[in-house]
């Protein structure tokens, strides 16, 4: 659950970096939603981290900070264009639900944590929707 949060963290700096850095004839919706979507990410990644917490797993913030911004480092930050943010939000988002069916799967998972993550996979999925529909402008 740990490596989720800080998955959900680094994505949450990607679609920041990508707000601030919108441009463009559809410079307002993209900014719009940009904002919207980092907002959402922030609140996985704090559930996720309330959840940790509640189990007697309390992370080490600043650590998980540290990992998510060495994961970022990967990643690029300047864009020639808010679509090319939107894939790579995409594929960020894909490795979370990637992540997400992992620990699904692993048996020390409860039915709580499970339906909580489960629900972060389902607004991820509709967000993806989204992606999509955008790109293909």
């Amino acid at each position: 659950m740990q490596e989720l949060a800080i998955l959900l963290r680094t994505v949450y700096f990607l679609k920041h970096n990508c707000h601030n850095l919108a441009k463009g004839l559809s410079f307002i919706a993209d900014h719009e939603f940009l904002g919207d979507s980092y907002e959402e990410t922030l609140g996985h990644y704090d559930d996720v981290i309330e959840r940790l917490i509640g189990l007697g797993q309390t992370p080490n913030l600043v650590e998980v900070q540290i990992a998510a911004a060495n994961k970022l480092k990967n990643i690029p930050i300047k864009y020639e264009s808010n679509t090319e943010c939107f894939f790579i939000i995409l594929n960020a988002n894909k490795m979370v639900l990637g992540l997400i069916e992992k620990l699904c799967k692993e048996p020390s998972i409860s039915q709580g944590t499970i339906q909580l993550i489960g629900g972060i996979a389902d607004k991820i999925e509709i967000e993806n929707y989204k992606l999509s529909q955008r790109i293909k402008k």
